[in-house]
């Protein structure tokens, strides 16, 4: 069963959307009712803004859209699995201490 968000704010977004750019808000998933972090980076194409990927962090990241792209990447070997997997960002959480910290 794939998980459903919803109630999300807005935590940081750019004031003026440049080409490639990284939006960030906080949703509740609604079957445990657990807060989480969600970027999405936003790219610019022919005019129109596009979501270009989505991941999860411990909290607002200064991330540029290349670095959230490759944290989005890092986090799809969950999918090649036959169990759900707790998103990476949830387990770096658990196991730094409870301080988030991303490498």
């Amino acid at each position: 069963m794939l998980p459903k968000f919803g109630g999300a704010a807005l935590l940081d977004a750019p004031a003026d959307p440049a080409a490639e750019s990284v939006a960030w808000f906080e949703v509740t998933e609604t079957r445990e009712q657990r807060r989480l972090v969600a970027a999405l980076g936003l790219r610019t194409v022919e005019g129109t803004l596009r979501i270009g990927w989505c991941t999860f962090a411990a909290g607002v990241e200064g991330w540029s859209y290349r670095e959230g792209l490759l944290q989005s990447l890092a986090d799809y070997p969950w999918m090649r699995k036959a169990e759900p997997t707790q998103a990476r960002a949830l387990l770096e959480r658990v196991t730094s201490g409870g301080t988030g910290a991303r490498r």
